[in-house]
């Protein structure tokens, strides 16, 4: 009995199939592609598939972005049903098998170009009416539409990213599940396979909140950083150390309070334990060009270098130290905020914690 293959979305309501034959068809955002992708993190000549000996077999042709089957990026591969072909960042289509062929899916008409008797478009109406066949008299809410669009567009991107380390997470993963069964566990390399599974995650974070961040509603960081110093009060009280905010009503930045005043909170409590008894704390913050700076300096001891090295790195020596962990931790909350962190310390004098958080856009 003849076989059919077609490959068919995984994702959203699109249910277009694209039947395979055996002579080769184009993969790409080109428009003389047998399938066309219409996904700017696909290739115009993205890839190459067709049957063969009924076998579907696919072939990358050297696409920026890459393609990948089953979570595993591919240069050759053959294909069997239910496979999940990922072409470039966002496409996801799945291989199925039929016993009846597939009508060829038409290709929709854009229609005539806009001419001088339309109504003028901004240059997002005209990528818009050119992808999509509309009238320039819905261009105007299509419009509108466009930063829930990008938004959608940003997720299936890092959805993308995701998948594409998700093997190199896996290799990690096993890697420690063997040290797990080992009878004796050399600890340097332990640390070896930990610190790419860290760097990976660090990376998927620090781009998760470059390219989408997550929408939140501005609150005032006064109001965060009082919440902060509540949850260390009584702590810093048993030593009489004072913390003086000096924070302008009107700064507002777009976090989750309780997990941002977490991670002050945890700053706040470094502080204190490197000062002296009845020692100042100061918390301000100014409203600069990059964003929101929020600044936490004491009047103590100064971090150790030690410590400085295992809060960027947390298999260091000081595995266990309390202090790191805690600079550990905010860094990552801030990172994950789309923010970031420094620490300037000298010591017998003091240390400076300087956090920057981009600014609500309005």
């Amino acid at each position: 009995m003849e076989r059919f293959f077609y490959l068919t979305p995984v994702m959203g309501e699109d249910r277009s199939r694209y039947p395979l034959t055996d002579k080769p068809q184009l993969v790409g955002r080109s428009e003389r592609a047998g399938i066309i992708l219409r996904e700017p993190t696909v290739s115009r000549r993205h890839a190459r598939i067709h049957i063969r000996d009924d076998e579907v077999h696919l072939e990358d042709l050297g696409s920026k972005h890459g393609t990948f089957v089953n979570s595993r990026r591919v240069q050759q591969v053959r294909l069997k049903p239910g496979d999940l072909v990922v072409f470039g960042l966002a496409v996801v289509l799945r291989l199925e098998e039929g016993d009846s062929p597939v009508a060829v899916q038409e290709r929709p008409e854009i229609g005539p170009p806009f001419g001088s008797e339309e109504p003028s478009m901004t240059l997002t109406q005209r990528a818009l009416a050119r992808k999509v066949p509309i009238s320039p008299a819905d261009a105007g809410a299509l419009e509108e539409m466009a930063p829930i669009r990008d938004h959608a567009l940003k997720l299936t991107r890092l959805g993308g990213l995701t998948l594409e380390l998700l093997p190199s997470v896996y290799g990690q993963l096993s890697k420690l599940s063997d040290f797990a069964e080992a009878d004796q566990v050399d600890l340097e390399e332990m640390r070896g396979a930990i610190k790419p599974l860290l760097d990976m995650v660090t990376q998927l974070v620090e781009v998760g909140a470059r390219i989408c961040p997550e929408p939140r509603a501005p609150v005032a960081l006064i109001e965060v950083v009082q919440l902060a110093v509540q949850r260390v009060s009584e702590d810093l009280a048993r030593r009489q150390i004072a913390v003086d905010v000096r924070i302008p009503a009107q700064l507002r930045v777009r976090v989750d309070a309780d997990q941002m005043s977490a991670a002050l909170s945890g700053l706040l409590t470094n502080a204190g334990h490197q000062s002296l008894d009845g020692a100042l704390v100061e918390v301000v913050a100014r409203s600069d060009t990059g964003g929101v700076v929020l600044k936490i300096a004491d009047q103590g001891y100064g971090y150790p270098e030690e410590i400085l090295n295992q809060a960027f790195d947390p298999l260091g020596s000081a595995l266990a130290d309390p202090a790191a962990i805690r600079l550990w931790e905010a860094r990552r909350a801030v990172v994950a905020l789309g923010g970031m962190l420094t620490v300037k310390s000298n010591e017998g004098v003091g240390a400076v914690v300087r956090i920057v958080l981009p600014v609500p856009r309005r």
